[in-house]
């Protein structure tokens, strides 16, 4: 039988029956016992816990991913052991490899995302200013992510699941704000009038450039690497602004 919390009382009279009544005394005064209960690993989402367990998947592979230095040296066996639950659990959330290094580095990009709009706010009502903010925001998160960010825009098999439309690309995290920025600018004369989301492409492959050649190149003596987007930023802008005449 069960208690009111769910444990298991020993049944007096049966195990009497059973085993004999010198013992039936000495078992009705069992105490409840506990249901089992799958075991926490430090804390970490237990199986069956939904939408915890995904996050706490998603945490793993990020940590596994910082440590090792490559997706190809992380496997679902070692983030499931991580997260301490089995792998055909991990498997409900994300049915192989590939999937749930995509969800890890589309997750890391929201945050790079989310960073973009909070440094651009700063900024206030400074057009330039936002856009200058939103590049070394850009930058700083490629720099302190530097797997994910090889995953998503360097590597030839992941960067593939990675495309989108003009307009598609215009609507995520981080480059709306980019976009809508430019485009004010342009309405008020600061650039000159073109595609908004062509222009913020066009900037977002020059400071894509130079987090490039830092990762690929730590070893070139170059200036401070924001000494550097400084420089793009003022090469891109002198293309955009409006030509005085004479």
């Amino acid at each position: 039988m069960r208690d009111g919390a769910g444990g298991h009382l020993v049944d007096a009279a049966q195990l009497g029956q059973q085993f004999g009544g010198g013992l039936q005394d000495l078992v009705a005064q069992a105490v409840a016992l506990p249901a089992a209960r799958p075991p926490a690993v430090d804390g970490r989402a237990r199986r069956g816990e939904g939408e915890r367990l995904r996050e706490e998947i998603l945490e793993a592979t990020a940590e596994l991913l910082d440590e090792l230095g490559s997706p190809d040296k992380v496997s679902t066996r070692a983030v499931a052991q991580r997260v301490g639950c089995s792998s055909p659990a991990l498997y409900l959330h994300f049915p192989d490899k590939l999937t749930l290094i995509y969800a890890v580095c589309e997750e890391q990009f929201n945050q790079m995302g989310a960073q973009i709009d909070e440094a651009m706010a700063a900024c206030d009502d400074d057009l330039i200013a936002q856009l200058r903010a939103a590049a070394h925001a850009y930058v700083h998160f490629a720099v302190e992510h530097p797997v994910q960010y090889r995953i998503m825009m360097m590597d030839e098999v992941f960067g593939a699941m990675f495309q989108s439309t003009l307009a598609e690309l215009s609507e995520q995290a981080g480059m709306t704000s980019v976009v809508r920025t430019i485009a004010s600018a342009m309405d008020a004369g600061i650039l000159v009038p073109d595609n908004p989301a062509l222009t913020a492409v066009t900037m977002w492959a020059a400071v894509h450039g130079l987090v490039s050649l830092h990762l690929a190149k730590p070893g070139l003596a170059l200036p401070p690497l924001d000494s550097l987007l400084d420089r793009c930023l003022d090469r891109f802008l002198d293309g955009t602004r409006p030509r005085t005449p004479g």
